[in-house]
């Protein structure tokens, strides 16, 4: 964790607005799903819960602007689970 903005290379907040931007990344933590390592940083999957999707990018677009160095690649993905007898065609599920 970033202790002090010595800690936080080519980022261009102070104190306060450090510690409000960590804050706000940890409410995020409600709907976090999981968070694996990467080789140069990490994968964090969200639950789709109301207000969640747009306080993601609102922080993506925070940070592009705080810590230029920093690349955050936010996109939404869709899983669906379909019963026995459903196949997709073209844009949906119908019957098979």
């Amino acid at each position: 964790m970033v202790k002090d903005m010595t800690d936080a290379p080519n980022c261009s907040l102070d104190d306060n607005a450090l510690a409000a931007r960590v804050a706000a990344w940890r409410e995020l933590t409600v709907a976090l799903v999981s968070a694996d390592r990467t080789p140069t940083g990490a994968e964090l999957r969200y639950r789709l819960e109301p207000g969640v999707a747009e306080r993601l990018v609102a922080l993506v677009q925070a940070e592009a602007t705080c810590c230029p160095d920093l690349h955050l690649d936010a996109t939404l993905t869709l899983r669906v689970d379909a019963p026995a007898g459903m196949e997709w065609v073209g844009e949906t599920f119908v019957p098979g």
